[in-house]
């Protein structure tokens, strides 16, 4: 088992070696031609040699990789890991707060959401993620860590939308909950003019509403207008439980505002009683016999499900970025890598290697690569 560097400077040692011998036959040739009465007339005979071709084949039997400087390496990718974590953060900030301004689900949230406090605690948070990566010296790895953190850690610091066809659940910028209602296209119609401390009373307060809507036992009563807040306010029964809703006056326009609050309650609970329709195969590809039963239950739009419109949209700035990190970090290690290749040139050895395993080095050496000096100080050819 040899290294290949090994073998090319055994064959250099050897030519000079060759030279060496060569010039000491010579001299002895030199002495005897010089005695001799008739040989000290010819020239002393010579072998020249202007170039030499060496051929070598050889099999590789393994290959090593180790980092050159691990602790060079490493600080490289922690100084990759914050500046990405940063402008990552940055980015999601951005999208988030664009967000806020154009999804009325989210307007509650204020302009200033989120906060520079939460863009240096998600950035800290991504950083730390890939700081633990980098102990695997993998790429790969660091990205499904990150990955594999959002889905676990991130997600909270995201607030989350809960609704129905017809009602919502939102966040505002206070950190309490409210309760508004939805209407055709999804959009914000009225509002339960009442805060919560948390998202599981608010949810409480959504689903009483929404099944006394299905339930036909919502009544709405006395209306008023609020000049200061340029809204319009009603008193609506749900149930055994009076609350008061309001929309914006410009929302309502000229009409009467207890016909447009009757009309809202009345396309609500017409929507939670609609059943969602079934696809048919051309669309969904589900045939009727994967289908439990030939005439499915009704299956009223009532159910209040997650929007996680926010932490889709971190979620796909990562997907942006990852790649963009993982090719840095690749390009860091690899920059730091010493590979060492083992050899054989063992003929029994390359016999039985794999044909892809076998390769052969050729390089031609001239006669300065490999010549002595006389002892007149003059180049000596081989």
């Amino acid at each position: 088992m040899s290294q290949l560097n090994g073998i090319i400077a055994s064959i250099l040692s050897d030519i000079n070696e060759a030279k060496s011998k060569a010039d000491e036959a010579s001299r002895e040739i030199a002495k005897a031609y010089a005695s001799d009465q008739i040989l000290r007339y010819f020239p002393v005979p010579r072998i020249g040699i202007q170039h030499l071709e060496v051929e070598i084949k050889y099999a590789v039997t393994g290959v090593e990789e180790k980092p050159a400087n691990p602790a060079l390496s490493k600080q490289r990718l922690a100084d990759l890991a914050a500046v990405f974590s940063k402008e990552t953060a940055a980015e999601i900030k951005s999208q988030l707060k664009n967000l806020t301004q154009t999804n009325e689900l989210y307007k509650g949230l204020g302009s200033s959401y989120p906060s520079e406090e939460w863009e240096k605690s998600l950035s800290e948070q991504i950083e730390d993620t890939l700081l633990e990566g980098i102990k695997t010296n993998d790429p790969i790895k660091m990205t499904a860590l990150v990955k594999d953190s959002f889905t676990k850690n991130l997600q909270p610091l995201f607030p989350v939308v809960q609704k129905n066809s017809s009602l919502a659940v939102i966040p505002l910028e206070t950190g309490e909950f409210q309760v508004i209602g939805l209407d055709k296209k999804g959009q914000a119609e009225f509002v339960i003019n009442e805060r919560f401390e948390d998202s599981g009373k608010a949810l409480a307060e959504a689903k009483l509403f929404s099944e006394s809507l299905k339930k036909g036992k919502v009544e709405v009563g006395v209306t008023k207008k609020d000049t200061e807040s340029k809204s319009e306010i009603a008193k609506v029964k749900v149930g055994n439980k009076e609350v008061e809703i309001s929309a914006s006056s410009q929302k309502i326009g000229t009409g009467a505002s207890k016909a447009f609050f009757d009309k809202s309650v009345s396309e609500k609970a017409a929507a939670l009683n609609k059943a969602t329709g079934i696809k048919p195969i051309w669309m969904s590809g589900a045939s009727a016999s994967k289908r439990p039963g030939n005439t499915p239950a009704p299956n009223p739009k009532d159910d209040f499900e997650e929007d996680l419109t926010m932490a889709r949209l971190a979620e796909r700035v990562l997907a942006k970025k990852m790649p963009l990190f993982e090719s840095s970090a690749s390009k860091i290690l690899s920059d730091n890598v010493v590979t060492k290749m083992q050899v054989s040139v063992d003929s029994e050895a390359i016999s039985k290697a794999k044909p892809e395993s076998i390769a052969t080095i050729r390089f031609t050496l001239g006669s300065q690569d490999f010549t002595l000096l006389d002892d007149e100080n003059k180049t000596s050819i081989l």
